[in-house]
């Protein structure tokens, strides 16, 4: 009897901890790379297709008008969303590490270890809770208990081989041994929406994280490609929207749907372009850089690192001669009908919490883009619209996007002045853990 006592005691006390644990929060964070907020708050007008954004809007807490971070592009943006601090505090300060040489064969700042602010998913696990980080950028090396990271070098089937190495051992080939044709849409970077939610569903259905970081990215492909607006890029939405919709299904399937809260998040807005400018060529003419028969930089004074917006920095952080050349190089070519709408001092860089080693920084006018390199026409008319960000974040075009839903979600809320640093606090909130580094508001997004 005393042993028939006992087993039923276990068993209340696990039946228990299951239902408490089936019970707290998992929230999914979802990045649709470029996606702008019309997509979401004007379908009508765009002629967009978007059943799952609509039903969120409807059902959930909608940003309108959420603000990005300097320079607004993939990998600052993203670890902002992720630690709830600006660049110049994450370190993060651009896609690319720079390089003024060019060395480092167009490397990225891939790494986690680079990223000098605590993350969500770090205080996620400290807190005893489950991480997926499902081609997040910046999380090569990063701790969690699914983790396939955003990475690559030559983009051919080699890198599906590193993707093996860096991932969670054995969780890709279980993936693909599910899904047929999965390594036909998985050779990074060329990485489709579809194979990313392939990777976020099985983590989903066979591991129930608390905390899953997903990024798709074809949105901003096809912008890049077509400009915004465009047939291509209006399809992406709506592939993005059949993708959001799979992960709402897979979350059913686990069981977790009713206890789980949907992040859709994107890094930045976008704007068109037909012109370009290469600012390089600027520092080349006034004997700032030096490059070989090559075209490759071998010495420098001052150098640029574009992003959209453009950083400037030197070479010897107390040559003032070069810094004045540099300045006066680039005033030449800011004005009406020039490529450069105006030139941000050090000082606004840092109270906007971009790079603190740049000396200035260069904001493309409308319709410009920046080009990388030091060589060729400073200008160039290109042969049709592009799609282009970066710029400066108060831009209402670089707007990025913002919502929430699900559990405890309230209905229709609008959530207006809401940033990209506020989202990391809101998720630690959402999960009920707590995350005192992170600098931004707690989005108010329950009743």
């Amino acid at each position: 009897m005393r042993a028939m006592r006992l087993a039923l005691v276990s068993c209340l006390a696990w039946c228990l901890a299951g239902c408490a644990a089936a019970a707290r929060t998992h929230v999914v964070v979802v990045s649709i790379d470029g996606l702008k907020p019309e997509s979401y708050l004007e379908p009508d007008r765009l002629g967009l297709a978007v059943p799952t954004f609509r039903r969120m809007v409807r059902e959930g807490v909608v940003g309108t008008d959420t603000r990005t971070v300097l320079p607004s592009v993939t990998y600052p943006s993203h670890t902002t969303i992720a630690t709830g601090v600006p660049p110049a505090a994450h370190g993060i300060v651009s896609n690319y590490a720079f390089d003024p040489l060019g060395r480092n064969m167009d490397g990225w700042w891939w790494y986690a270890e680079d990223i000098r602010a605590p993350t969500v998913w770090d205080a996620a696990r400290a807190a005893g809770r489950t991480v997926a980080l499902i081609d997040w950028p910046v999380t090569v090396g990063a701790k969690a208990d699914v983790l396939v990271p955003e990475y690559w070098r030559a983009g051919t089937a080699d890198d599906q081989k590193i993707i093996r190495a860096l991932a969670t051992p054995g969780f890709l080939d279980e993936v693909a041994a599910r899904r047929p044709g999965f390594w036909d849409r998985y050779t990074p970077p060329n990485v489709t929406d579809e194979a990313g939610v392939d990777l976020a569903e099985h983590a989903l259905e066979t591991r129930r994280p608390d905390l899953l970081f997903l990024h798709i990215w074809q949105t901003d492909d096809r912008q890049h490609d077509s400009a915004p607006g465009s047939a291509p890029a209006l399809a992406a939405i709506e592939n993005a929207d059949r993708q959001l919709a799979r992960l709402i299904a897979a979350a059913g399937r686990a069981g977790i749907a009713a206890h789980t809260v949907f992040v859709v998040v994107s890094d930045h807005g976008f704007a068109a372009a037909d012109r370009s400018f290469r600012p390089g060529v600027l520092l080349r003419e006034r004997g700032l850089l030096t490059l070989d028969d090559r075209n490759k930089v071998v010495a420098w004074r001052a150098q640029v690192d574009v992003e959209g917006f453009t950083y400037v920095y030197l070479r010897d952080p107390n040559d003032a001669e070069a810094a004045r050349a540099a300045r006066a190089a680039f005033e030449g070519a800011t004005g009406p009908d020039q490529p450069i709408a105006r030139i941000f001092d050090a000082a606004e860089i840092r109270a906007r919490g971009g790079d603190p080693k740049a000396i200035f920084g260069l904001d493309p006018a409308p319709g410009w883009r920046f080009l990388p390199g030091a060589a060729g026409p400073v200008t160039v008319l290109e042969p049709r619209t592009l799609g282009v960000h970066g710029m400066d974040p108060e831009r209402p075009e670089m707007r990025a996007s913002l919502l929430f839903w699900g559990e405890g979600i309230a209905a229709g809320r609008r959530l207006d002045g809401a940033s990209l640093v506020d989202v990391a606090g809101t998720v630690a909130d959402l999960l009920g853990i707590p995350f005192p580094s992170a600098q931004g508001r707690r989005l108010r997004v329950r009743p």
